[in-house]
């Protein structure tokens, strides 16, 4: 008698499904009888989990919700409280589907990149003014001079810039202004998205940044110069509900 692990699977619908192996659970989910709703349960352990959960199923399922979100319409309404409140960003789960879909993923239109920018700008605005006013703040009590308060303000503003748009790129995929409109860069190729290129990407926004409009409108590839020099592009990322996925 084989040894290979058996499952029972409860369908989307509530319809109970075994015991099957490996094998079959793979080909069920290709067919997409088998969704991220979907539960699963070794025939040897009484409770359920979800299919998801299971790894030789995650990236057959992220792939198929991918697809699915993509394909949803979603309402003007929808769309802008969804942005507004940050929410469901995860049911796209983003570090896999850039390595595996990047082809997927819409180009960014040239409105949602300018209203992201703009918000970025404030928040680095922001920051730097914070900076000021602390290096005021020591400069009036003495604790700093006028030339040491010029070189350390700026030196902060520079670190604070630097850091916000790598960290947030380079880290959490997306600055603030990117996540509220729905957008996010990824590698052209599909590989995984480093610092390094997301420091880079931020060198080259510094003088061609306020030509990305022209370049977007111009360009046969659509594609500003910063994009173009580090190997990326700005995509849209779609909204459904988190909570399908976890």
């Amino acid at each position: 008698m084989s040894k290979e692990r058996r499952y029972l699977v409860k369908t989307e619908s509530g319809e109970e499904i075994g015991p099957l192996d490996q094998d079959a659970l793979i080909h069920l989910t290709q067919i997409g009888t088998i969704t991220v709703e979907a539960r699963i349960r070794s025939v040897l352990v009484p409770s359920w989990e979800k299919a998801v959960d299971l790894p030789f199923l995650k990236p057959l399922l992220l792939e198929q919700q991918a697809k699915r979100v993509m394909d949803e319409k979603v309402s003007w309404w929808t769309h802008i409280k969804n942005r507004a409140l940050f929410r469901a960003e995860d049911a796209v789960v983003i570090g896999s589907l850039v390595k595996v879909r990047a082809e997927s993923f819409e180009r960014a239109s040239i409105i949602s990149r300018i209203l992201a920018a703009i918000i970025d700008l404030l928040i680095v605005i922001l920051g730097c003014a914070l900076f000021t006013g602390a290096c005021y703040l020591g400069l009036k009590r003495g604790v700093l001079n006028a030339d040491n308060c010029a070189y350390l303000l700026l030196c902060l503003c520079w670190c604070w810039f630097i850091f916000y748009y790598v960290y947030m790129i380079g880290v959490k995929t997306q600055t603030v202004g990117q996540r509220f409109w729905g957008i996010f860069l990824i590698r052209t190729n599909a590989m995984k998205f480093y610092v390094g290129r997301a420091f880079f990407y931020m060198i080259f926004m510094i003088p061609f940044g306020l030509l990305t409009p022209l370049h977007v409108w111009l360009m046969p590839s659509k594609r500003s110069w910063q994009e173009l020099l580090t190997g990326t592009r700005m995509v849209r990322l779609k909204l459904a509900d988190s909570s399908k996925i976890r």
